[in-house]
């Protein structure tokens, strides 16, 4: 259906108060771009929620660092823009008042079931490692940041946030700025892991296995009672370090039966 001359000049004139630009994204061309807030539009609901704290932290680090993210829409026959993703952020710019919101337009062509499925594929995030983002919540607490503000943008509890400033207090950091010694070729090299011996023992046979693993991995309690009940017993080396790979090799070789 041809639009009238009014709707024809109505999108003119909507798309003069947008502003566009192409970028190399490194794999293909990105369209990025600011359009009026009420150009944005929802064509169905979004599929995820939001917990009081997220929402929180979401408000508290729009109030921190500003508004520093992009909507990711797709443009509609009557110049209007659906949101594919970033429906949560558009609610931060609506509720705070803005008038225009920054977006990354999708490529034109694209199918109805393929619009869709990117509102999974850019939602798509990975699981936290654990003592990484401990140490990471470390550090920032170390170099000064307030507990509210990490708490609030970490989602994570007080009682935890507390309990690492006690380590911090407990544990200062060690001062570098004015150590200085000599590092030998022997600390140089590239030690392997550190390892530790396991023995699993049959007290009928009077005979033992040995296994070589890493220091880190953990026999489960689950494993421990099935060889109990098999009349077996496990022990374990306290772990320790091969200089090199010689070594290491060296050890192997004699623990073999």
């Amino acid at each position: 259906m041809t639009k009238s001359k009014s709707e024809q000049r109505r999108v003119e004139v909507q798309a003069s108060d947008e502003q566009w630009m192409e970028l190399d994204a490194g794999l293909n061309k990105i369209h990025i771009g600011s359009v009026p807030i009420d150009r944005l539009v929802r064509t169905r609901n979004n599929y995820r929620e939001q917990s009081t704290a997220q929402r929180k932290a979401m408000d508290k680090s729009t109030e921190k660092f500003g508004f520093q993210s992009l909507i990711v829409v797709s443009k509609l026959p009557d110049g209007t823009y659906a949101v594919q993703d970033g429906h949560h952020r558009e609610d931060v710019l609506r509720f705070k008042g803005a008038k225009t919101a920054p977006v990354i337009l999708l490529p034109e062509g694209m199918s109805a079931a393929d619009l869709d499925l990117s509102r999974i594929a850019f939602n798509i995030s990975a699981e936290v490692k654990d003592d990484e983002f401990a140490s990471l919540l470390r550090d920032i607490l170390s170099k000064g940041a307030s507990m509210e503000d990490v708490a609030t943008i970490s989602t994570v509890s007080d009682k935890f946030l507390e309990e690492l400033t006690r380590k911090l207090d407990d544990e200062p950091m060690p001062d570098t700025s004015e150590l200085e010694r000599e590092v030998t070729e022997k600390e140089k090299k590239r030690k392997t892991p550190k390892l530790k011996v396991v023995i699993i023992s049959d007290p009928e046979t009077e005979t033992a296995h040995f296994g070589i693993c890493p220091a880190e991995t953990i026999i489960s309690e689950q494993v421990r009672q099935g060889l109990e009940d098999l009349k077996f017993s496990v022990g374990e080396i306290e772990p320790f370090y091969f200089e090199d790979d010689e070594e290491l090799s060296v050890f192997v070789s004699e623990a073999q039966p």
